[in-house]
């Protein structure tokens, strides 16, 4: 292994001697940042240079994007041992340093810059193999088809990349050879010579060269000649008399069919027919649908007809092409049809004012109050008889009247305290009422409606429903009390009622809920209602 390394130092000294890079302070030299150029694509195993180091120096070390190519032997010889590529990598940044024989670094490392230099090694390509382009016809000389673009990975701005375009072939030649032109450099292609007719040949096939000074890539490009709309639609007749219809006939029904015809290129937005109704019907009762493979128009009835406002309607229609027509173009009579509608009377049936009628009464408005009023008339205006009939609604709105008193809102039985108490305790009741409650809901208050009682019991409010009845001390004797609790609506007019709370204070005292009137609203409680008052 040792004679193989000094072999292949010895050789790269004597390649380094025959091709002159042992003149001294050409090809060698100290330790120093330093620049060299090389073109891209030469032989490998070219010596660059020798770096001299004095001692305690033995070798050299070379680091940096050396992409596995650039050496430096101990005697200081860099060189490199593969062909460079500039579109690879067209700067090496190096940095060499020198070492004792211990591998610590006495010298540098300093900078070394390997330039490579470009040399025409890329054919230029097109991004695309072919390209397809359009022109109307009687376009002007001049005008532009579309623009080529090719690229060459040779360096910029230099002769290298610099790519001329030129048209090598067209076909057919008719009327004429060089019909096309392609700017050198830009690659724009253009109308050369006259104005294209799609009559005489509506496809044209080139063949684009480019190239740089060394290389030649075709491409091959597609031209359409369009038609342009320089032919107005023309009527079959200008007049399709009367026609009779009853003002019953159905909405969706084709009374009449239209057409006209266009010299324009078929099946374009040249020669596509549309047709309109520009007068005669400003209720927008007719329309023209158009079969799009004849153009066809199919007059129809969109709304219905009426005698009583339109018995007879001169319609006018207008033919016209959806893509604009030409500069100095226009339509002109050969455009235009018209026909006579007469609509006939049919007895209709009578007609409500509106489809739906309202109004909005409360609840307790008094028996034969006047609560709206409807209307109808006959269409032909005559009075409103029994043989054809129609419908309307009628919506009446009910507004809720304050007209129901609180009451509990669940009947409540069996509760208790136990005795003796104590502490204070309390327990919590629900109020309602029947009327309708929008958006919050009740608001109920709530008062002792003794006033002796007063000094025992007391009730707070909770929430607009909800309220708890409290003792206000633990004073009290083994014997039935009655508590009234006064609960307020607060509506319009606001609305009271009394409960009352029954009482016995026994070794248990159970609570039962009654009405003003005495009257018990429950017989029993549920279990779960069954509990002691908390203290």
């Amino acid at each position: 292994m040792i004679l193989q390394v000094h072999l292949h130092s010895l050789c790269l000294l004597m390649l380094y001697l025959a091709t002159g890079y042992g003149q001294e302070g050409k090809f060698s030299g100290p330790l120093k940042p330093m620049t060299f150029s090389i073109y891209e694509g030469q032989e490998p195993s070219q010596i660059i240079f020798q770096f001299k180091a004095n001692r305690p120096a033995v070798t050299f070390e070379l680091t940096g994007e050396t992409d596995n190519i650039f050496k430096i032997e101990r005697e200081g010889l860099l060189y490199y041992t593969k062909a460079l590529d500039r579109e690879t990598r067209s700067t090496h940044n190096l940095q060499v340093a020198a070492l004792d024989a211990n591998g610590a670094i006495v010298e540098g490392p300093v900078p070394i810059t390997i330039e490579v230099k470009d040399v025409n090694d890329n054919r230029p390509t097109f991004l695309q193999s072919k390209y397809e382009g359009s022109v109307r016809q009687n376009s002007r000389p001049g005008n532009s088809i579309g623009t080529l673009t090719a690229h060459d990975s040779d360096e910029e701005n230099t002769a290298n990349s610099l790519l001329n375009y030129r048209i090598v072939e067209q076909t057919p030649k008719l009327p004429m050879d060089g019909l096309f032109l392609i700017q050198t450099y830009a690659g724009m292609l253009q109308l050369a010579k006259q104005s294209l007719k799609k009559q005489d040949t509506p496809q044209y096939n080139l063949t684009i060269e480019v190239s740089d000074k060394d290389f030649k890539t075709l491409c091959f490009v597609q031209i359409n000649v369009i038609d342009i709309n320089d032919q107005i639609p023309i009527f079959e007749k200008s007049d399709y008399g009367n026609l009779t219809l009853a003002e019953d006939t159905n909405v969706g029904s084709t009374i009449l069919t239209i057409q006209a015809t266009d010299a324009d290129e078929p099946f374009t937005g040249s020669s596509k027919i549309l047709y309109h109704v520009i007068k005669g019907d400003s209720e927008g009762r007719l329309g023209v649908d158009t079969d799009p493979h004849t153009n066809t128009g199919y007059v129809i009835i969109k709304k219905p007809l009426d005698f009583e406002t339109a018995a007879i309607s001169n319609i006018v229609f207008k033919a016209e092409n959806p893509e604009p027509l030409v500069f100095g173009v226009t339509y002109n009579a050969s455009s235009f049809a018209k026909f006579t509608l007469f609509v006939t009377d049919v007895n209709e049936a009578p007609e409500f004012s509106q489809y739906v009628f309202q109004a909005k009464v409360s609840e307790d408005v008094a028996i034969g109050t006047k609560v709206g009023n409807v209307t109808a008339k006959d269409p032909e205006g005559l009075d409103i008889g029994s043989s054809l009939s129609s419908v309307s609604q009628f919506h009446l709105i009910l507004t809720d009247v304050n007209d129901n008193p609180p009451r509990l809102a669940k009947d409540y039985t069996d509760l208790y305290f136990c005795h003796p108490l104590s502490a204070p305790g309390s327990l919590i009741f629900e109020a309602t009422d029947d009327d309708q409650h929008l958006f919050r809901g009740p608001h109920f208050t709530f008062s002792i409606a003794n006033e002796n009682l007063q000094n025992d019991w007391q009730v707070s409010k909770i929430n607009g429903t909800h309220a708890r009845l409290s003792t206000r001390h633990t004073d009290f004797e083994e014997k039935e009390y009655v508590v009234l609790i006064r609960i307020n609506d607060g509506g319009r007019p606001p609305l009271e009622s009394t409960v009352s709370l029954t009482g016995i204070i026994l070794a248990v005292v159970f609570i039962r809920m009654k009405t003003d009137k005495g009257k018990d609203n429950v017989e029993s409680a549920q279990a779960s209602e069954v509990k002691p008052l908390r203290s």
